[in-house]
């Protein structure tokens, strides 16, 4: 797996080249302390997953995604800012964490976003429950989170362009994918999620502000 770091601690990257140097099945292709360096790096695009702080330009994070959608994205904070990790969810980041999870933690969140899946640090998942917990929020909605993580990002966008009102074929065309696929996604966001037709799963997005509408 190749990595690429892009961090304005140098110590870090510092850091994260001594403990990937170790490992046999990593090769860091590339580090700078601005994304804007990396990007003029030729070899950057080979890259299969690029670990960035939160301080880059989002902008910068959506053209790279829009350039490359199969490559992967986590993010290193030193905060848990829930506007912020919001944000760079919806540029397209795949998984978030925090500097202080350690190296295990990463390797962790690694494997999720290479299979697919979404990664949030255990202190973001408490974090986005407290922002559940208020006198007007459903007990039962205090465990959404749970259930949003279980979905893999092509399952994410499907069901993102469902709440946008697309048809099947129009998901089709859009993620270059068969309808036969958009259909499979759609049940499997319906179990995952506990909806029963599109009409609910539009109403749990917009409650819990999963997408902008």
């Amino acid at each position: 797996m190749k990595i690429f770091i892009v961090n304005n601690h140098q110590i870090l990257i510092d850091g994260l080249l001594s403990l990937f140097f170790r490992m046999k099945n990593f090769k860091v292709i590339g580090s700078t302390t601005t994304l804007n360096k990396a990007l003029e790096q030729e070899n950057f695009f080979s890259t299969d997953i690029l670990l960035v702080d939160e301080y880059e330009n989002v902008e910068n994070i959506k053209q790279i995604k829009k350039r490359k959608k199969s490559l992967k994205i986590i993010s290193l904070s030193i905060c848990n800012d829930l506007k912020k990790v919001k944000t760079l969810f919806q540029v397209g980041i795949d998984g978030f964490m925090e500097v202080k999870g350690g190296f295990p933690q990463l390797l962790e969140a690694m494997k999720k976003v290479e299979l697919g899946e979404f990664y949030m640090c255990e202190c973001l998942k408490n974090k986005l429950v407290d922002s559940f917990t208020h006198p007007n929020q459903p007990v039962e909605n205090l465990k959404i989170y749970e259930k949003i993580e279980t979905l893999t990002k092509r399952e994410f966008e499907v069901m993102e362009s469902i709440c946008k009102g697309l048809k099947s074929k129009e998901i089709s065309d859009l993620l270059f994918i068969s309808t036969n696929t958009v259909e499979t996604h759609r049940r499997n966001i319906f179990h995952k999620l506990d909806v029963n037709n599109s009409i609910s799963l539009v109403k749990l997005a917009l409650e819990n502000k999963l997408v902008e509408y």
